[in-house]
């Protein structure tokens, strides 16, 4: 391992009652990906690892978020 980074986005916090993301919810988890990616400038792709949280994965429409990165 040469690095570590977590951060706390709550995006549980933003989930609907049909499991739709708010826009603050969408904003903070582009906020903490413009930091991932400053730290991973210069990293080969397949040397980095990442997980989702269960929020992610039960998200009515997770391509939402990943179009709004």
């Amino acid at each position: 391992m040469i690095d570590r980074l977590k951060e706390h986005v709550f995006l549980a916090d933003g989930l609907d009652s049909k499991n739709g993301l708010s826009e603050d919810a969408m904003e903070r988890a582009m906020q903490c990906l413009r930091q991932f990616r400053q730290r991973l400038e210069g990293i080969p792709a397949h040397d980095v690892r990442t997980a989702a949280t269960n929020t992610f994965r039960v998200t009515r429409k997770p391509a939402d978020l990943l179009a709004f990165c």
